[in-house]
Parts: C-alpha cells; sequence; structure tokens
C-alpha cells in the first residue's frame, strides 16, 4: 500500500480519499453552491465524530478561512496606517477605513470569534460574517435573468423583494 493511502492513526480512511472527498466538494462552487453551503457541509462534517469526516470538515473551512491562527504578518494595532493597508493589498482585502477598521480586518482574517468553539468550527471571525451576511444576499432581476439564462415568463413566476 502507497504512503499517502496508509490511513493515519484513528482514521477509518486513507489521507489521500478524504483529501479527495473535500476537493470535490469545494469544485461544487457556484453561483448556488457558495461559502454558506461550504461552511454547513463543513459543520456537517464535524458533527460526525468520526475522525475522517473531521479531517473533511477542517479541509472544508480551511478554504474559506485561509488565514485562520496565521500571524498577521508583523503588524498590530499600534502600526502604522501604510503598514496596515500593505497586509490588506497583499492579500486581497478592501483598502479604505480607519486605522481600527483596518486592524479590525486583518485581525478577523486570523481569529476565531470569543463566543466559539473552535474545534467544532474552526472559521476565522471574517468568515463567519461573510457567511452570516449571505443569508441576506439578494440578487436583482436582470442578474438572475442573466445567470439562470431565464425568460421573462420565467421571472414572471418568480418572488422578488423590492429593495430600494
Amino acid at each position: 500500500m502507497a504512503e499517502s493511502s496508509r490511513p493515519r492513526s484513528g482514521m477509518d480512511l486513507p489521507t489521500d480519499i478524504t483529501d479527495l472527498i473535500a476537493d470535490m466538494l469545494l469544485e461544487q462552487k457556484s453561483l448556488t453552491y457558495d461559502e454558506r453551503d461550504i461552511a454547513r457541509d463543513a459543520a456537517k462534517c464535524m458533527l460526525v465524530g468520526n475522525p475522517a469526516f473531521t479531517t473533511i470538515g477542517r479541509t472544508l473551512y480551511k478554504a474559506i478561512s485561509p488565514r485562520l491562527g496565521h500571524s498577521t504578518e508583523g503588524v498590530s494595532e499600534s502600526s502604522k496606517i501604510l503598514e496596515l493597508k500593505n497586509v490588506l493589498k497583499t492579500w486581497k482585502l478592501p483598502l479604505g477605513g480607519t486605522k481600527p477598521e483596518l486592524w479590525k480586518r486583518i485581525y478577523d482574517q486570523v481569529s476565531v470569534p470569543e463566543d466559539c468553539n473552535d474545534q467544532l468550527c474552526p472559521a476565522s471571525t471574517a468568515t463567519r460574517d461573510f457567511v452570516r451576511g449571505l443569508d441576506e444576499a439578494m440578487i436583482s432581476q436582470s442578474k438572475a435573468k442573466d445567470v439562470f439564462n431565464l425568460s421573462k415568463n420565467d421571472l414572471e413566476g418568480l418572488f422578488f423583494e423590492v429593495v430600494s
């Protein structure tokens, strides 16, 4: 049996199989399968209680919280605005805001919320906030028409909330 195919201690599936399963779940990402769905699937895996599913869950969480547990790239709350913006630019995050907002944006990428059990839900504060925001996300009629290739008749049968 190849080294990568051997189960790790306490696992009932080989590492390459759990990696393959996680990769297959991540490949589904589309307009209708997004970070919220990945977080939901990761949470389900973590709750199974099986080491292989826990590994899959952690892999999914890592995909949507890639900086969790990493350093803040040498910056701190007392760093200069330019230093904070350099980190944000490197991470391809928005550069606008006050110094405390810039620091919070960095810190939220690497930290777990205080009220969270990071063993069951290893996702950063920023990821959790983003996923919660997806609950309220909406799509316009014209975008829905383009994305899902809907006709005028199709649109008439759908409910759209008017957003001002």
